[in-house]
């Protein structure tokens, strides 16, 4: 039992911290959109969708189980996108799911997501696609959402509509949309500029998606300084050192 409540304690941290960054990134889309956490097999935590992203806290977050049916749930679409990504991943521990503009143009290509730079190869052979079916408001979308993403892929592009991201933690998950929307962005500045693009090496991509499979999985290195940074009350660094002085000296 301590165990479950230190998990769920942690991830309602993590959830938190990802609101709030998603925030000052502009990230979000009024109180919209929904990040979610597993803190069982069959059971996360996620947004509540009526709440601005900057001003949630960890008692604000929603639980819910993946076989609640629709009418059950404060967050109807967080429901309906989550739990069908649960149940068909069990090694999906968070989601996050957005709007930014940018992924939402990206998404509404015909091509979808390309590969132009370093940062981007990351996602090379990681991402599905979904074509939209309307408000994800009906259960029955579900079926259609977990077989989207059975192929194990850690993006999913959804047309006309936006994107999801999925990790082991809250942190991979967050991170990623991170690089996918400075991927997307790069995308569409390049086709402003109506020149012909040259493309990277495939050797080169293949070996930097392999990287962010293992010592540079997104995260891994970059989530705790973000973290830190978020519940330091997103103070500058010259702030901090001088509290963590402070503190040092008092003890």
């Amino acid at each position: 039992m301590a165990l479950a409540d230190d998990l769920k304690t942690s991830v309602r941290i993590d959830l938190v911290v990802a609101h709030r960054l998603t925030a000052h990134y502009g990230f979000d889309e009024l109180s919209w959109n929904h990040i979610s956490g597993r803190v069982s097999k069959s059971e996360y935590l996620v947004t509540p969708g009526d709440q601005h992203y900057d001003m949630l806290t960890a008692g604000d977050l929603v639980t819910v189980t993946t076989s609640q049916t629709s009418g059950e749930l404060a967050n109807e679409t967080g429901g309906v996108i989550h739990s069908a990504i649960y149940q068909s991943r069990e090694d999906v521990g968070a989601i996050v799911h957005t709007h930014i503009p940018e992924i939402v143009a990206v998404a509404c290509l015909e091509k979808g997501l390309q590969i132009y730079d370093q940062s981007g190869a990351i996602f090379h052979n990681d991402v599905a696609y979904y074509d939209w079916q309307g408000v994800s408001l009906d259960r029955e979308e579900g079926p259609m959402l977990s077989a989207a993403v059975a192929g194990g892929q850690n993006t999913l592009m959804m047309r006309n509509h936006g994107a999801c991201t999925f990790g082991a933690t809250v942190g991979e998950a967050w991170i990623r949309m991170f690089y996918l929307a400075r991927a997307c962005r790069l995308q569409l500045d390049l086709l402003k500029t109506g020149q012909s693009i040259r493309l990277p090496p495939q050797q080169w991509v293949r070996k930097t998606a392999e990287d962010a499979q293992n010592e540079y999985k997104p995260g891994k290195v970059d989530w705790e300084p973000m973290k830190e940074w978020v519940l330091a009350g997103m103070k500058p660094r010259r702030v901090i050192q001088r509290r963590r002085k402070a503190l040092a000296s008092s003890l």
